[in-house]
């Protein structure tokens, strides 16, 4: 689920590439997003991000306001290192700054409002991701 990942010899690195698009829809968007369609979808989602806090170890309140690809793809990079016995992981946002500044300066908050709550090394489900941002 993320753009690229390689598996270097103690573990992984997953890359989310970004031009111009954001991160996904904010968490409390998430999970509203298909409730008319599908009256399961709701409580489904809201279960998933309980699950998301609990392996993060936040409250999950506290995710409401996070754009759900961060969460989604630095849980992706934890459970694959866990699955292939891997110590350690990296989920790097690949920041290309080819779009207007407002989408470099909204991805970068996103992403450091990702960082302050969760920390830049989570330890998710026993396996420590670390979370960087590069440009180009």
């Amino acid at each position: 689920m993320t753009d690229i990942m390689a598996f270097i010899p103690s573990g992984l690195i997953a890359v989310e590439a970004k031009v111009d698009e954001p991160f996904d829809d904010l968490v409390s968007v998430w999970i509203e997003r298909e409730a008319v369609r599908n009256p399961r979808s709701q409580p489904h989602r809201q279960k998933a991000i309980e699950r998301y806090a609990a392996a993060l170890k936040v409250e999950p309140k506290n995710l409401l306001e996070i754009r759900y690809q961060l969460l989604q793809r630095t849980l992706c990079a934890s459970i694959v290192a866990r699955v292939r016995a891997l110590s350690e992981a990296r989920m790097i946002v690949q920041h290309f700054p080819r779009g207007g500044a407002s989408d470099k300066v909204t991805n970068r908050l996103d992403f450091d409002a990702f960082v302050a709550l969760v920390g830049k090394s989570p330890v998710i489900e026993g396996v420590r991701v670390q979370l960087d941002w590069a440009v180009g």
